[in-house]
C-alpha cells in the first residue's frame, strides 16, 4: 500500500541500527521468511512468519485484508458494515417472491348440468278482457266470462269442485284425481280480483297443479260456462241507474247502451236498461278469447282459443314420462302465442 510504504521509509534507518547493535537477525539461513509470531520485532517481511508482513511500526502482522484477520472473510475488523438482516418473510396474502414459481390458480367448479323437467306442471286458463263497449264508464274493470278449467284423462278430469270454492280462492288447494291410479292434482285460483267491492271475489283464471302420481297422457280441457264479456260496475241498481243517466245525457259519451231507438227519456230508458243489466249482472256478451298456459318450470307456453257460450275443447294434450312433461297435440283452433302477448 502506498500509505504504508511511506511510513515505513521514514523509520527504517532507526530499525537497521537497532538490528546491528543486537547482533541477531530474523531471517533464516536460506533467506526464507522466518517464523516470528505476530507482533514480533522485524526489519523486513522476511523477519516475520509465513503470510505476515513487517509493518511500519516494526512489528510482524498479517497483511491488511487477509481473510484470516477478518471474521467475515472480507475487510479488516472494524471496517465491515453490519451484516444485513435476512430478507423479511412475505406476509400472508402477498404475491409470491419473484424467484418462486407462480401459484396454481384456484380450482373452478364444473359447469352445472342441464336441469331436467321438474316433474311439476302448472296449467292456467282464463278469459281475456274484451273491450266490447269502447268508452263506457259503467262497467267493472275485469273480464266477466266464466271459463272452467279441468285436467286429467278423459272421463276422470280434475277441476272445480261442485260445492264450496273456499279451498281454492287463495290458490290451488282443492284436491282431485287426474285419473284412476294416476294420482291427484290441486285446483284453485290462478288469478282472483275484487273489481267492484271488497269481499266480492272473482276467480278470473283457474289453475291446476300436477306434481305427483304416475306417468300418463293428460288433456287440458277448457269450457266457456258464461260468455258475459262485461259486467255492470256495481251490484246496486241505484248506482248502475245513475251511471246510465250520465251516459245517456252525453256526460260519459253515450257508449254503454244502444240509444238508436230514441223516443224515450233518459230516465225511462235507464230504468229499464239498468234493471236488466243489474239482474243479469252483464252488459255485453259474445265470443270469448281464452288464454291457456302450461308451465313445467323450464319454458312456459301459451295458446289462445276463442269459444262461444257453452263450448268446450281439449286445447292441449300432454304426456308425462319419467316426471317430464311434453306437449303431444294441440287443438286446431288454438293458436300458440308468445307468453304474455295479447290474444289476437
Amino acid at each position: 500500500m502506498t500509505r504504508a510504504s511511506g511510513v515505513w521509509a521514514r523509520v527504517a534507518p532507526v530499525l537497521v541500527l537497532a538490528a546491528l547493535v543486537a547482533g541477531s537477525a530474523c531471517t533464516n539461513e536460506a533467506g526464507a521468511p522466518g517464523d516470528a509470531p505476530t507482533g514480533a520485532a522485524c526489519v523486513t517481511d522476511h523477519d516475520c512468519g509465513a503470510g505476515q508482513v513487517c509493518g511500519a511500526d516494526g512489528a510482524c502482522s498479517l497483511p491488511v485484508g487477509d481473510p484470516s484477520d477478518d471474521p467475515n472473510g472480507d475487510d479488516p475488523p472494524g471496517d465491515d458494515p453490519p451484516a444485513d438482516d435476512p430478507p423479511p418473510a412475505d406476509p400472508p396474502g402477498d404475491d409470491p417472491p419473484a424467484d418462486d414459481p407462480p401459484a396454481d390458480p384456484p380450482p373452478t367448479d364444473p359447469p352445472a348440468p342441464p336441469t331436467p323437467g321438474s316433474g311439476r306442471l302448472v296449467v292456467t286458463a282464463g278469459p281475456e278482457l274484451v273491450d266490447a263497449l269502447p268508452g263506457c264508464g259503467c262497467t267493472a274493470p275485469a273480464p266477466a266470462a266464466n271459463v272452467d278449467l279441468s285436467y286429467g284423462v278423459a272421463g276422470d278430469l280434475c277441476g272445480k269442485p261442485a260445492g264450496s270454492l273456499e279451498c281454492g280462492v287463495d290458490g290451488p288447494g282443492c284436491r282431485c284425481s287426474v285419473g284412476p291410479g294416476l294420482g291427484d292434482a290441486l285446483w284453485g285460483a290462478g288469478r282472483a280480483e275484487e273489481p267492484r267491492q271488497p269481499g266480492e271475489t272473482w276467480i278470473i283464471d283457474e289453475q291446476i297443479v300436477h306434481e305427483s302420481g304416475a306417468d300418463g297422457t293428460f288433456v287440458v280441457h277448457a269450457a266457456l260456462a258464461d260468455d258475459c264479456l262485461l259486467s255492470p260496475g256495481s251490484l246496486a241498481l241505484s248506482t248502475n241507474y245513475a251511471c246510465c243517466l250520465l251516459d245517456c245525457d252525453g256526460t260519459l259519451g253515450n257508449a254503454c247502451f244502444d240509444y238508436s231507438q230514441g223516443g224515450l227519456s233518459c230516465a225511462t230508458f235507464c230504468e229499464a236498461e239498468a234493471t236488466f243489466a243489474t239482474n243479469a249482472d252483464c252488459m255485453a256478451r259474445g265470443p270469448t278469447p281464452v288464454r291457456v298456459r302450461l308451465d313445467d318450470g323450464t319454458a312456459p307456453r301459451e295458446w289462445c282459443v276463442t269459444l262461444t257460450d257453452g263450448e268446450a275443447v281439449d286445447v292441449v294434450t300432454v304426456r308425462r314420462a319419467n316426471g317430464n312433461f311434453a306437449v303431444v297435440s294441440v287443438d286446431g283452433r288454438a293458436q300458440e302465442i308468445v307468453p304474455g302477448a295479447p290474444c289476437g
